[in-house]
């Protein structure tokens, strides 16, 4: 059948070939469908078997079963439990969590877990010179157990690239891992082929992930710049959105420079600034306001804010005293942390003490 893209402009819509045409609210539209490339490699062959499998559980699943994982899902719509922020569905919330529950090697669960947050990993220094690619966490998780370390990495990119961390691939999972010194190079070669000159920035991201629910941390971000001798210094490394602080690795102090990365950070974000009447005697509504585009993100028993922590979305009411923290997170840099204590008044003068009561 002949395609005649006029159908469009006539008030009509219509199909041939994969071509659509159609108008829609006084607009023009003419799209190609896309079709996927016939190649897949043997780790997307394995994903999908994964999601195949997951998927097929879910709809064997009993209604009571069904109905209990909609319910937690719609109770951590909008939380970081996955590593990031976003409405789920029961179906998307199971078939995720259990992905990363078989992946390291668990059972699928059929019955929803208790889901706990994952601190992010700490900075780390990356090492990637001749033949040298390690990786080192400056400072271990407190508790390990159950938890794996994955490290994803980039192909090479050429010096012009200056983020390409989307393009980080699974490259190496780490069970109950510490501060030690992780060697990279065997499976980086294994993935992505030779260091070359050409192309010697990598990116990289790593995270933390809960073997027994399939929770993920936030992600943190680096890269390096591989040399054949170590003649020259690395370059930055970030965190994700969602996690931590990033920056330069740049080791310019003398003598021989070493091809390290580092994750300390570059960029600034303004902290948040907190509002409202400081000394209370019933309740007082507390607004906070931070950097345009940025994701503001607070407690109110004056803990440290992370990325996982309340999302601020609007006001909300204090009804006993508390000490409100935030901090600012925009693209994938943490602003410094904003503290005012908020102190209710009895009636007779003395303070109160206490939760609190989001609006």
């Amino acid at each position: 059948m002949k395609y005649i893209p006029s159908i469009a402009f006539e008030e009509m819509s219509g199909s041939a070939k994969g071509v659509t045409a159609a108008k829609m609210k006084t607009r023009k539209y003419i799209r190609n469908r896309g079709y996927g490339g016939s190649v897949r490699t043997a780790d997307q062959a394995k994903v999908k078997s994964v999601f195949k499998m997951l998927t097929t559980m879910w709809k064997n699943l009993t209604n009571e079963q069904i109905l209990a994982w909609n319910k937690l899902a719609l109770s951590q719509s909008g939380k970081s439990v996955l590593g990031t922020s976003a409405k789920i569905s029961g179906s998307n919330l199971f078939t995720r969590l259990n992905y990363w529950v078989v992946t390291l090697g668990g059972q699928p669960m059929v019955t929803p877990p208790e889901l706990n947050s994952v601190e992010a990993p700490s900075e780390a220094t990356v090492v990637c010179h001749g033949n040298v690619f390690t990786f080192q966490l400056d400072r271990a998780i407190a508790d390990n157990g159950g938890i794996f370390l994955v490290i994803e990495a980039s192909e090479g990119q050429s010096n012009g690239v200056s983020r390409a961390h989307d393009k980080a691939v699974t490259i190496k999972l780490v069970e109950e891992p510490d501060a030690s010194v992780i060697d990279l190079r065997a499976e980086f070669l294994a993935k992505h082929g030779a260091f070359s000159a050409a192309a010697p920035k990598i990116f990289l991201r790593y995270y933390y992930v809960d073997s027994g629910n399939g929770v993920k941390s936030q992600a943190m971000l680096a890269e390096c710049k591989w040399t054949p001798d170590g003649s020259e210094s690395n370059e930055e490394g970030r965190d994700d959105s969602a996690s931590g602080s990033g920056g330069s690795g740049n080791n310019n102090s003398g003598g021989s420079n070493s091809g390290t990365g580092t994750g300390s950070q570059t960029e600034t974000v303004e902290a948040p600034v907190i509002s409202g009447e400081t000394s209370f005697t019933d309740s007082t509504e507390v607004t906070i306001t931070g950097p345009s585009g940025a994701q503001i993100r607070y407690t109110t028993d004056g803990s440290t804010p992370t990325a996982s922590s309340n999302l601020y979305s609007a006001g909300f009411n204090l009804s006993d005293s508390a000490t409100v923290k935030a901090i600012a997170i925009k693209d994938g840099v943490s602003s410094s942390v904003a503290s005012k204590v908020f102190t209710k008044q009895s009636s007779g003068g003395g303070q109160t003490a206490g939760g609190y009561d989001i609006g």
